[in-house]
């Protein structure tokens, strides 16, 4: 009887870690979709101001249908998700997210590409 029991508890303890290794996979999937949500959202934020820039009149501090001039705001370069840059041309601004969160040996990272007809986002890592 005493043979039984101790396989049983073996078992179970298998069984278990199994268990938990599972959920912490699962955990871990969960919080890197989430912070690349989060990486996709803040982008799509400054890919607005971008825009507004790009659509406002020069005479109103814009861009005159142009981005030449444009920068991130200082506030939004840096967030708890990650960081921005930004590569600007006359007709297209190209905005890179890098998160905060590594996944293996990389980090997350997003690219929201502005044109003058909206944005788009395009998951990277």
């Amino acid at each position: 009887m005493g043979q039984q029991q101790l396989l049983l508890l073996v078992l179970a303890v298998i069984v278990i870690g199994t268990a938990v290794l599972f959920a912490m996979g699962l955990f871990r999937g969960a919080a890197v979709e989430s912070k690349r949500d989060l990486l996709i959202s803040e982008s799509a934020s400054i890919a607005s101001h971008a825009l507004g820039y790009f659509k406002r009149p020069r005479e109103m501090n814009g861009g005159g249908n142009s981005f030449q001039g444009w920068q991130i705001p200082a506030l939004m370069q840096t967030t708890e998700a990650g960081s921005y840059i930004a590569n600007i041309t006359d007709q297209e601004v190209t905005i890179t997210g890098t998160g905060t969160e590594v996944v293996g040996i990389d980090t997350i990272k997003v690219e929201t590409v502005v044109s003058d007809s909206g944005f788009h986002s395009i998951i990277i890592h």
